[in-house]
């Protein structure tokens, strides 16, 4: 297990999804072993959408992950993240000795009177993860887009308030660029500043007008992203005004 997790909010089959993943693991990953193991826990009372309706039954499947984790710290087992959908946690681990992490899985049911269920399947690509676990393209860009506005929230930002919201992107030539800056007109951009070549490549400044929840936010940004992907450019993020909570 690395220091570097990274968590985020995704769709499984056009439901919506929690994912928790060890992205420094992805170094070594070569080196582990071949056989993935996922365990199953279901919640009792999930939301329609599929994720735990309280505290309570949120608090009960991490203080599964607790005892998972450390299970599989002791016996060798290589904990790997968490995907929450459909009224389901599963935890995923690649391990070279199924039994093991079979027996600690049964212990726990009979601990806390579950019935978590496990499968194993070999993995010798480690394609598990890389598909199931690991960020996309589109999930690196929620990652980005909730820090930023995790910080805005800690300076008290009102994320309800409207207001203007820069955005960049680069290109290798001017017709990228220009295709580009047209296309931005989608997804409510507006060019803030003609197209300009500067250090070897052409820069793309646009804005648009929004609140700052995650959904207002990534309905544009993940378009942009896509499209100056899709152009052979890159999409370098965005910034906008901090706008404070009335006092009173």
């Amino acid at each position: 297990m690395s220091d570097h997790w990274e968590f985020y909010l995704t769709e499984m089959n056009d439901a919506p999804a929690t994912i928790l993943v060890d992205i420094g693991i992805s170094k070594i990953l070569d080196s582990l072993p071949e056989i993935m193991c996922r365990i199953e826990f279901t919640f009792p009372n999930p939301t329609q959408g599929g994720l735990p309706s309280t505290p309570e039954e949120n608090e009960q499947a991490n203080a599964i992950e607790d005892e998972l984790n450390s299970l599989a710290e002791s016996e060798g087992h290589h904990y790997l993240g968490r995907l929450t959908c459909e009224g389901k946690r599963y935890f995923f681990f690649y391990t070279d000795n199924p039994p093991s992490l079979g027996n600690g899985m049964k212990a726990i049911n009979d601990r806390r009177n579950l019935e978590l269920k496990a499968a194993a399947l070999k993995d010798p690509g480690h394609e598990q993860y890389w598909n199931t676990l690991y960020p996309t393209g589109q999930d690196w860009q929620v990652i980005k887009d909730t820090r930023v506005l995790q910080a805005l929230a800690q300076e008290n930002d009102d994320p309800s308030i409207e207001r203007e919201v820069d955005h960049w992107a680069y290109f290798k030539d001017i017709e990228s660029a220009t295709e580009f800056q047209e296309w931005s007109q989608a997804v409510g951009c507006q060019p803030r500043e003609e197209i300009e070549f500067d250090d070897g490549s052409y820069s793309v400044k646009l804005y648009h007008t929004g609140r700052m929840d995650l959904g207002s936010i990534t309905s544009v940004t993940v378009p942009l992203a896509l499209k100056a992907e899709q152009l052979g450019g890159n999409y370098d993020g965005w910034e906008t005004p901090l706008m404070r909570k009335d006092p009173s």
